[in-house]
């Protein structure tokens, strides 16, 4: 195999060479840019914030229901 720039195996390589280290480069960079976790975004009490928040948004729902019910429920005791 000559090593010559008209030899079009050479160029091939060549080309598939670039063509990795490109695609290298750009995943590399895309996922500095984006990472992948919620974790390495918001950090370790990503979880137990969620959880809290969901706790949260539950318990404001029931205590929202209770308000409606109290509304429209009559007061038997007085």
């Amino acid at each position: 195999m000559e090593l010559s720039v008209d030899n079009p195996q050479i160029l091939i390589l060549a080309g598939l060479a670039l063509l990795l280290l490109v695609a290298l480069l750009v995943r590399q960079f895309g996922h500095r840019k984006n990472p992948r976790t919620p974790r390495s975004r918001f950090g370790e009490d990503h979880s137990q914030a969620i959880t809290e928040m969901g706790n949260r948004t539950r318990q404001d729902a029931q205590r929202k229901e209770r308000e409606r019910l109290a509304e429209t429920t009559p007061n038997l005791g007085h």
